[in-house]
């Protein structure tokens, strides 16, 4: 890369572009192996340097999972009269 201080600006344009599709090894091709190349592919994929903290309050989530109640005396709820 001729101008290493653009390679933050160059990498994010060439992500938006691809929406995300091309791996670091392909990035690495068009920015180089410059310090400042790599340290803009380690901030493209912050999540993954660090898990989300746990949320605090102690929630919890309940699921309802209900079934289809089929009454009457027909054998099949999908005859017709």
């Amino acid at each position: 890369m001729v101008h290493p201080e653009d390679a933050a600006a160059v990498l994010r344009i060439i992500d938006k572009e691809t929406l995300g599709k091309l791996s670091d090894k392909e990035l690495v091709e068009f920015l180089g192996n410059s310090p400042a190349a790599r340290a803009a592919l380690a901030a493209r994929h912050p999540i993954l340097a660090a898990p989300p903290a746990p949320a605090s309050g102690g929630g919890s989530v309940t699921i309802d999972q209900t079934k289809p109640i089929v009454s009457g005396s027909e054998a099949t709820p999908f005859q017709v009269k």
